[in-house]
């Protein structure tokens, strides 16, 4: 559980960062027999008609998320990964997750696991 504390925030905000900086911002080539857009993601998101597209994206309200969430069972709280004791115990010695960075995290692991195997 030590390990998913501190390596599921981390690969989050690298796949963010991927998604946001690299992926949705490449440039997409013509292919032939493809029935696809060329262009940058963002922008072909952004303006589809300049790419002969339609946007059919539509409005969900929170009536409908409520629905959603009625009829599945499942909850925001339902969500976190950890239960909340677990999450506390770690916050205690391991509070400011964010400014872990990738390549510190096995000496945060093993920071966290030897703080709560003494604490």
């Amino acid at each position: 559980m030590i390990l998913a504390y501190i390596m599921i925030p981390i690969l989050q905000a690298e796949l963010n960062t991927f998604k946001d900086v690299i992926w949705n911002c490449h440039r997409i080539r013509y292919q032939k027999d493809q029935v696809l857009p060329d262009g940058v993601p963002n922008h072909i998101y952004t303006v589809p008609e300049v790419h002969d597209l339609v946007e059919c994206g539509f409005d969900v309200s929170d009536q409908d998320i409520q629905s959603l969430i009625d009829e599945s069972g499942i909850t925001p709280e339902d969500a976190d990964y950890l239960d909340d004791d677990f999450r506390h115990l770690c916050e205690q010695y391991l509070p400011n997750l964010e400014l872990v960075k990738p390549h510190e995290c096995q000496e945060a692991y093993i920071y966290l696991k030897r703080e709560i195997e003494n604490g």
